[in-house]
C-alpha cells in the first residue's frame, strides 16, 4: 500500500496501487481535495480551489489598526 501525508493536517492518506500524476483525492481527516503531483515518493498538493487562504506578503494589517 502506498501512503502520503496531507499537506494541511499531516494525516496519512492511503493511495490505490497505481497512482497517477494529476489524480485527485480527498483527505478523509480534513476533507481537503488534493492532487498527486509526483510519484515515487508520492507527493500531494492542494487542488487549485482548495488551497488554504493566506494573506499576501506585505499586505498584513498592522496590529491595532482597523481594516477597511
Amino acid at each position: 500500500m502506498i501512503t502520503a501525508s496531507c499537506p494541511r493536517c499531516a494525516s496519512r492518506i492511503e493511495i490505490q496501487v497505481n497512482p497517477e500524476v494529476g489524480q485527485p483525492l480527498k483527505c478523509q481527516n480534513c476533507q481537503t481535495v488534493l492532487v498527486i503531483t509526483w510519484l515515487y515518493p508520492v507527493c500531494l498538493d492542494y487542488l487549485d480551489d482548495s488551497r488554504p487562504a493566506q494573506p499576501d506578503a506585505g499586505q498584513q494589517p498592522e496590529v491595532g489598526k482597523p481594516t477597511v
